[in-house]
């Protein structure tokens, strides 16, 4: 499937209270017009606490597009076009999301996130099936995005902090589109 996206989409999806508690509506595919010839394939969610960065990651031969939406929490979220052919190759994006927002990123982005909040939850609606033989990454102290982070200490996986950083990585180890 040929994703044609410039960049990341943000989404709000409605929260309805009452006094029993609350309904969300993740996902509608008439509401989402921009996403009508998306297909999710698998759907996790993650609990964070405050100070975890998550990423960055991306599947090189089969690369997987993401819908987060925010269930908890605050985090701010960074996503870098890896699309070689893309004329916004190696661009960065960053946003900050909270209970309510979504996010779309298609495939073929490096994609990580910090909690910013005591918590959060994040649900992924991917395009893909994770498969941890292609997952790769590349160093969250990268240069293009370093900026991009808060000002502190993280919370990391040490897999995740042992990452290359971006222009040391083959071209060929970079998502196939």
């Amino acid at each position: 499937m040929i994703y044609n996206f410039k960049k990341p989409i943000l989404f709000k999806y409605n929260i309805f209270k009452d006094d029993r508690g609350n309904f969300a509506e993740l996902f509608n595919q008439k509401r989402y017009k921009y996403l009508e010839k998306i297909k999710f394939k698998q759907i996790n969610v993650v609990n964070s606490k405050k100070n975890v960065l998550r990423g960055m990651h991306f599947q090189i031969k089969r690369p997987i597009g993401y819908l987060l939406s925010i269930l908890d929490g605050k985090i701010i979220d960074v996503s870098i076009d890896l699309r070689q052919k893309s004329q916004y190759f190696k661009k960065t994006y960053k946003y900050e999301l909270n209970r309510g927002d979504q996010l779309f990123i298609p495939p073929g982005f490096g994609h990580g996130y910090f909690c910013k909040s005591k918590n959060s939850t994040v649900t992924y609606f991917c395009t893909e099936t994770y498969d941890p033989k292609d997952e790769n990454g590349f160093n969250y102290n990268d240069p293009i995005i370093q900026n991009l982070w808060p000002k502190q200490l993280f919370l990391i996986k040490k897999r995740d902090s042992l990452f290359k950083l971006l222009n040391d990585i083959k071209l060929s180890k970079l998502p196939r589109l």
